[in-house]
C-alpha cells in the first residue's frame, strides 16, 4: 500500500511483463502483449496485408524496375551486391569520368586540396580511416589466392601497405609481387599498365585481376599461377615433372 499527498492509500499498479515473452512491460493495463508484439500479431499469418494475393500485385506493378517509369533501375543496381554488371555506368558512361565532369570536380577540391592528396602521409591516413573490409569481388580473389599459393599472399587494400601514395589489394613481400582487384565500375583500362609502370618503379612485378575474369575461374588460376611462378605455367609443370622423375 501506497500514501498519496492527501493521506489516502491505494495500490501502486506493476506493469505486467509481455506474454510474448519479449521482456518488455505492458503499459496498457487490461493488455497481455505490449504494443511491439501486439501489432506484430495483429499483422501477422493471413491478417498481414502485403501477403494477400491482390496487394502483392498492387506492390509489384507499382515497382520503379516494373512499371516501365525507370526500366533500367536494375541495370544499375551496384554489381557488389548484385554480382550483375553495370553496362550504363562503365567507361565513358560513368558521369565521374567523363572529362566536364572531372573539370568540375576538380574545380570543386582546389588546389590546395588536391596538393594534400599529393603528401604520401596524408592520403595513408585518410585511406586508414576509411577503410572498410574487402568486398565480394576481394574475398573471392583472395580465396582463389588461398588455394593456389596459400599464405604467399596478404591482403593490405585496408591501409596496411602503401607504395608512395597508392594502397595496392594483395601483397607478396618476398617475391615483390603485388596483385589488384578492378572492377569495371571503379577503374579504367588505361589505369591497368600505369599502376604496373609505377609499382615497378619500386621493382615489384603487378598483376591486374579485373572481376569479369571470375566467369572463367580455371583460366584465372592459370593467369594468377602463371605470375606468381614467373614464367609459363606449361613450363612450370614440366620442371616439376623432371624434378619428380631425377
Amino acid at each position: 500500500m501506497i500514501m498519496n499527498r492527501d493521506g489516502r492509500h491505494y495500490v501502486e499498479w506493476v506493469p505486467p511483463l509481455c506474454k510474448a515473452n519479449c521482456g518488455r512491460r505492458v503499459k496498457t493495463p487490461g493488455f497481455e502483449y505490449c504494443h511491439t508484439c501486439a501489432m506484430r500479431i495483429k499483422n501477422s499469418g493471413e491478417n498481414n496485408a502485403s501477403k494477400r494475393p491482390e496487394v502483392k500485385a498492387k506492390i509489384k506493378a507499382n515497382h520503379p524496375a516494373n512499371n516501365g517509369k525507370d526500366a533500367g533501375r536494375t541495370a544499375r543496381i551496384s554489381k557488389a551486391k548484385t554480382g550483375k554488371s553495370r553496362p550504363d555506368m562503365v567507361g565513358d558512361k560513368n558521369p565521374a569520368k567523363r572529362p566536364e565532369v572531372r573539370r568540375k570536380i576538380a574545380l570543386a577540391v582546389g588546389p590546395i586540396s588536391k596538393q594534400r592528396w599529393q603528401d604520401p602521409e596524408f592520403v595513408r591516413k585518410q585511406v586508414q580511416a576509411r577503410s572498410k573490409p574487402k568486398n565480394k569481388f576481394e574475398t573471392n580473389v583472395e580465396s582463389i589466392l588461398n588455394e593456389l599459393c596459400s599464405g604467399e599472399y596478404l591482403f593490405v587494400g585496408d591501409g596496411k601497405f602503401f607504395i608512395g601514395t597508392k594502397n595496392p589489394d594483395f601483397v607478396n613481400v618476398g617475391q615483390k609481387k603485388i596483385i589488384e582487384a578492378y572492377g569495371e565500375y571503379w577503374h579504367k583500362p588505361e589505369e591497368e599498365q600505369q599502376r604496373i609502370d609505377l609499382f615497378a618503379q619500386q621493382g615489384y612485378q603487378t598483376l591486374i585481376i579485373w572481376d569479369y575474369e571470375l566467369e572463367d575461374i580455371d583460366k584465372l588460376k592459370k593467369k594468377i599461377l602463371e605470375f606468381h611462378v614467373g614464367k609459363r605455367l606449361n613450363d612450370y609443370n614440366q620442371s616439376i615433372s623432371n624434378e619428380m622423375m631425377g
